[in-house]
């Protein structure tokens, strides 16, 4: 069942969010790095427990850093269809993805 077209990370829950949510920061690092600002969109097509994710240094998702499954890119379609309509920021996601990676040693 695919997801709601606004759907966020905050509306699914990956099915492992310890090595899920790193490499999306990481790579939400690097694009804020280099332009400023960083916001993701998740693919809208699967079920959420592993969403695919675009990275855009704009809110509207029209300066496209890159899309990655699990952080490896590849090359994302040129329609923009399976995208979630509604991005986060990238401290929204580092707020969401705190219980998951926070160490309790």
């Amino acid at each position: 069942m695919a997801l709601a077209l606004d759907a966020t990370l905050a509306d699914v829950t990956p099915k492992h969010p310890a090595t899920y949510y790193p490499p999306l920061i990481k790579r939400l690092n690097e694009c804020a790095s280099g332009h400023g600002s960083a916001y993701v969109r998740i693919g809208t097509d699967g079920s959420g427990t592993a969403p695919y994710y675009l990275i855009s240094a704009d809110e509207e998702g029209k300066q496209i850093f890159g899309a990655f499954d699990y952080g490896h890119p590849f090359t994302p379609s040129s329609d923009g269809t399976h995208w979630s309509t509604k991005p986060m920021g990238i401290h929204e996601v580092v707020a969401l993805a705190v219980p998951y990676i926070t160490s309790t040693a």
